[in-house]
């Protein structure tokens, strides 16, 4: 989303449950997961506008 190759406005609520469905797979407890997907819900989104893109680093 970031790097806008999807769209996160059509995304990022798919991608958030994906991340809760992972954190369960991992072993999460469900009441966890679903607090840290509400916690993406609230304060995620500033992190997919492009404006928030990463520099990468590569190793020599």
């Amino acid at each position: 989303m970031r790097y806008e190759l999807i769209s996160a406005a059509e995304h990022k609520d798919t991608a958030d449950r994906l991340f809760e469905s992972l954190c369960i797979i991992d072993g999460v407890m469900p009441a966890f997961a679903n607090v840290y997907y509400l916690g993406l819900k609230v304060a995620g989104e500033p992190h997919t506008k492009p404006e928030s893109k990463k520099e990468i680093h590569e190793a020599p």
